[in-house]
């Protein structure tokens, strides 16, 4: 039967409406056209670097017109399954998680020796598990395992 494209009020939620669509089991497939200018825009200077990002081959994440629709929460906790994980770089440090039950002087700080004091300050099983766990080797050391790799 073909595309049909729709127009929607200003006021509309487009997103809401294609799920609306793709609820009603009347449509096979409701996508919302963007038309227009995408307006995220990247601060960082190595972005060119980062292909995975945007790039001309377009076999990217597509994150500028993603950010041209939000940019997140920084309420929203993420975690990352991956290895070597640099918590302390420059793009990282100050969104890094910092668990609150083991930030002895609650200054949110992601490795702040002060903090670190062999006790399993919040019960969890894990002694001064302040920014995270290293479940391959089984210990607290993100911090050695980021300087590691930086060098």
């Amino acid at each position: 039967m073909g595309y049909i494209d729709l127009n929607i009020s200003s006021g509309s939620d487009p997103l809401e409406i294609v799920q609306r669509y793709q609820n009603s089991g009347f449509v096979e497939i409701a996508e919302v056209n963007t038309i227009g200018e995408y307006t995220g825009n990247s601060n960082d200077s190595l972005f060119s670097d980062q292909w995975h990002l945007n790039n001309t081959s377009d076999i990217d994440i597509d994150a500028p017109e993603a950010w041209g629709y939000d940019t997140g929460d920084p309420d929203v906790i993420i975690g990352i399954l991956d290895s070597g994980t640099d918590v302390m770089h420059e793009d990282l440090q100050s969104n890094i998680w910092v668990n609150p039950g083991e930030d002895e002087d609650g200054d949110g700080v992601v490795w702040d020796t002060d903090d670190l004091n062999g006790i399993d300050d919040d019960g969890n099983g894990r002694i001064d598990d302040l920014v995270g766990w290293d479940f391959v080797n089984d210990e607290k050391d993100l911090f050695t395992t980021a300087r590691t790799l930086r060098a």
